[in-house]
């Protein structure tokens, strides 16, 4: 079955009592044999994790894939939906340090297969690969399942917000190394999106069964948009304040100077703009600024702090 628009999402009440009644309103809501799902590890559906999983398997068959966060392990212990699925013959991890993605089934090995640790949210990534096989995603109301796929987005559209790195140790033959890898920016609003997928109340009770491509693409759009839309407006979340300043700063800067922002450099973490003068370029002549992350996001929450006075 292929979703589209119309139909990717479909609300059913949670009326679940057993295995069989799950597997039945996984299958009402388009779940087929076959199909590849991912899942957050959280547990709505009021049964044993044994019995869910079971459930979740039955529906997709002896060829279908489900693929799960396995971030660390105190996440396993604190959702026993996550420590099951890891317990079943043939569960693979993508090994990364931080943000792994496992799989069982038919698709697993090529879902976890090979990918950078720097960059765990880019393309050739397991949440590409998830999003490339147009999984359906479980989710309920809240439900932080999406997060990934809109961290995903961020990183497609190599938003300056997302040029963050947190630092961490891997052991390697040769002894331990530490390594950057790029961290998620803030998801507290990832449901800010549900007005592009039609749904009407996030809130609502009941299971949603979302196709991994159209959630990519309706955040893509919206982010094209609106680079800040996904940001939360939390007062005590600096990161968002941060990435907000950014933005603000960037598009000001735009204006003021009228250079257009044509280069991220990940590694410098540093943005290039191009204007007229200087090198020609095609006929034409620009002249080149370079200015670090950092420097815009001060320039913007000066200016944040400034409208406040």
């Amino acid at each position: 079955m292929e979703l589209s628009a119309s139909n990717t999402l479909i609300f059913c009440f949670m009326d679940i009592h057993n295995a069989s009644s799950l597997k039945q309103k996984l299958n009402d809501l388009g779940l087929m044999d076959g199909d590849t799902v991912y899942l957050s590890g959280y547990n709505p559906f009021g049964l044993d994790p044994k019995q869910a999983i079971q459930a979740i398997l039955n529906a997709i068959g002896e060829h279908g894939t489900i693929c799960f966060p396995d971030f660390h392990y105190q996440a396993r212990e604190k959702l026993p939906l996550l420590k099951t699925l890891l317990d079943i013959a043939g569960a693979v991890s993508s090994g990364h340090p931080l943000f792994a993605i496992a799989a069982v089934g038919r698709k697993a090995a090529e879902i976890t297969g090979r990918h950078s640790l720097r960059d765990p949210f880019s393309t050739g990534t397991p949440v590409a690969k998830i999003v490339s096989v147009d999984a359906k995603i479980i989710c309920f109301k809240r439900d932080p399942a999406i997060d990934l796929f809109i961290t995903h987005a961020e990183t497609i559209l190599r938003l300056p917000y997302c040029q963050r790195y947190t630092t961490t140790t891997i052991a390697e033959p040769s002894g331990q190394e530490s390594i950057q890898i790029k961290a998620p920016a803030c998801t507290n609003n990832s449901w800010a999106i549900a007005d592009e997928l039609g749904i009407e109340n996030p809130e609502a009770e009941g299971l949603m069964l979302i196709s991994a491509k159209k959630l990519m693409c309706s955040t893509l759009e919206l982010l094209r948009r609106n680079p800040a839309a996904l940001l939360c407006n939390k007062p005590n979340c600096g990161i968002c304040a941060e990435s907000r300043a950014l933005l603000d700063a960037i598009r000001d800067w735009i204006r003021e100077s009228q250079h257009s922002p044509i280069i991220l450099d990940d590694e410098k973490r540093t943005i290039a703009f191009l204007g007229d003068r200087d090198a020609p370029i095609r006929g034409r002549v620009f002249k080149r600024k370079v200015i670090s992350l950092e420097e815009l996001t001060q320039e913007g929450m000066r200016n944040v702090e400034s409208h406040k006075n």
